[in-house]
């Protein structure tokens, strides 16, 4: 299952940074929403990937919104 690294998520000059790990070779989906009450199917993937060794960091540069809710699932 994957899980926020510390800090999980911090903002940074470029917007949102989400830190995220799981066992190596798991793959991975990145969904965002601007309201966490919409069921899964209506939240737009930020990204896929597989993890590796190391912890994920992603960027999110949306930092015109004022609410942004993230889900990490495993494919």
């Amino acid at each position: 299952t994957p899980s926020f690294v510390s800090p999980g998520i911090a903002s940074g000059a470029d917007g949102w940074l989400l830190h995220f790990s799981a066992q190596a070779g798991q793959t991975y989906r990145v969904l965002v929403a601007d309201d966490v009450t919409l069921p899964m199917n209506q939240w737009a993937v930020l990204t896929n990937g597989t993890f590796g060794t190391n912890p994920v960091t992603l960027s999110d540069s949306a930092t015109n919104l004022r609410l942004r809710f993230y889900r990490i699932v495993s494919q």
